[in-house]
C-alpha cells in the first residue's frame, strides 16, 4: 500500500512542477513582448526589468521541468 501511496505523491510532485513551470513560461513569454518593445507605453527601464525578468523566469520554467521529471522518473521506477 505504502508504494502506491507513493507513486501517487511522486505524481501529484510531478504535476504540481508542470503547472508552475508552464506558470513560469507563461510569464516568460509577457517578458519577451515587453523586452522586444510590443507592450504599448514600456519604458526604456521597463524594457530593462523585463529582460532580467525574462531570464529568472526561463531558469524556474527549466528548474520545474527537470523537477518533473525527476518526479516522473522517481513514480516510474517504483
Amino acid at each position: 500500500m505504502s508504494g502506491t501511496m507513493d507513486y501517487l505523491k511522486d505524481k501529484a510532485n510531478k504535476l504540481s512542477e508542470t503547472v508552475q513551470g508552464s506558470g513560469a513560461q507563461a510569464q516568460a513569454e509577457g517578458d519577451k513582448k515587453v523586452l522586444k518593445g510590443d507592450a504599448p507605453g514600456a519604458s526604456l527601464t521597463d524594457r530593462a526589468t523585463a529582460g532580467k525578468d525574462y531570464v529568472i523566469d526561463k531558469k524556474d520554467q527549466k528548474s520545474h521541468e527537470a523537477k518533473a521529471d525527476a518526479h516522473d522518473a522517481k513514480a516510474e521506477a517504483r
